[in-house]
């Protein structure tokens, strides 16, 4: 049931990602914003940094062409950081 669910959250994250990209295009907010969800969702849900890593680099190229969008930085550069850091030294899990 739960790994139902989560295949259902990962199709829908996907699908509101490609829509974003379809109607704002890939140099929008709203297409970093997405983008920045679905990595998040693939780091702490589906534990799959690889593809975290893919969404969140593209983010941060979004960012460094937009560097006035600083509520947008705020939110995508913690989560990355989260990611390197568990990258280097992997979260212990009680």
């Amino acid at each position: 049931m739960e790994k139902q669910q989560n295949t259902e959250r990962r199709g829908l994250l996907r699908q509101a990602m490609v829509r974003a990209k379809s109607l704002y295009g890939a140099d929008s907010r709203y297409y970093a914003e997405m983008l920045n969800d679905y990595a998040t969702y693939l780091l702490i849900y589906v534990n799959d940094p690889q593809n975290a890593l893919k969404n969140y680099s593209i983010c941060i190229d979004y960012l460094n062409h937009n560097i006035e969008n600083k509520n947008l930085r705020n939110i995508v550069l913690p989560n990355y950081a989260m990611l390197c850091s568990d990258v280097v030294m992997p979260m212990v899990h009680f």
